[in-house]
């Protein structure tokens, strides 16, 4: 009974030795994915910051063509207002105004 004990006892070593071999492989592996992972993260957060920094840079590109479009209208509506006049001056007539891609008809009388 005492040389079973031993076979079993030596059997346990080897069982526990095999056992941290297999840890200290799946340990070694897990760093490598961790390592792996960082690396991607820290690639998607470089991806990220340019994008936002693109996005802020669209919409201050964006606010800037409103403002001139905004400019552009005021012009226009000024210039339609001179014109009214001019023509209310002349007397009455008809005129046909081409404009980005639209006719805009001014009678006045």
């Amino acid at each position: 009974s005492s040389g079973i004990n031993a076979e079993y006892g030596v059997n346990m070593k080897h069982e526990l030795a095999d056992n941290k071999k297999e840890i200290a492989v799946l340990e070694k592996d897990n760093e490598v994915r961790i390592g792996q992972l960082h690396e991607a993260t820290s690639g998607d957060m470089l991806r990220f910051n340019n994008l936002a920094e693109q996005q802020r840079m669209l919409v201050e590109r964006e606010a800037w063509l409103n403002a001139q479009l905004e400019e552009s209208h005021k012009e226009t509506n000024q210039l339609h207002e001179e014109l009214v006049s001019t023509m209310k001056d002349l007397g009455g007539c008809k005129v046909t105004i081409k404009y980005m891609d639209k006719e805009i008809i001014v009678v006045t009388s």
